[in-house]
Parts: structure tokens; C-alpha cells; sequence
């Protein structure tokens, strides 16, 4: 399997949802930079069975699901205060 540059920069984005406080200590293990937990998340993609990656892509959506919620919150609390009761 190989990875686009696309696909390696999905890669780095997702690796960068693990920089959480509780997270951290994984994504410190995977490597310095970016660019070196990318390449092990790549590394292991490649060596993983199908249900490991059918695993990984469930465990990736419920997080891009989460984090696009949790966007689309803090948008509506921003709108919400840019509107002036006497705006409407």
C-alpha cells in the first residue's frame, strides 16, 4: 500500500487530533515530529490486517464526527454573540 501526499497529509492531521492533554503521552510515542509519527502511522497502516484498518477508519470517523460537532458548537456560541439583540 503506498500513500499519496494527499493521503499522508490526512495522515499528519489525524495524528495532530492526539496532541489532547490525555493523548499526548501516545503521540510522543509515535515520535518527535509530525513528520515522524506520520510516517510511523503510515508505516503501520501498511502492515496492518483489513480488520485492523476497518478499526482504525471506524475509530478516525468517530473522531472527524466529534471534532466537526464540537466545531460546529463553538461556530453557533460565535454567531451567537455577534448578534446584537437589535440585529435580528
Amino acid at each position: 500500500m503506498s500513500f499519496t501526499p494527499f493521503d499522508l497529509r490526512l495522515l499528519e492531521e489525524g495524528t495532530d487530533f492526539f496532541s489532547q492533554p490525555r493523548l499526548a503521552c501516545l503521540l510522543e510515542s509515535l515520535g518527535r515530529t509530525g513528520a515522524e509519527r506520520t510516517t510511523v502511522v503510515a508505516q503501520m497502516l501498511r502492515n496492518s490486517c483489513l480488520e485492523d484498518l476497518e478499526e482504525v477508519v471506524r475509530l478516525f470517523e468517530r473522531g472527524v464526527i466529534r471534532d466537526a460537532m464540537r466545531r460546529l458548537r463553538l461556530e453557533e456560541r460565535e454567531r451567537g454573540r455577534d448578534t446584537r439583540p437589535g440585529d435580528r
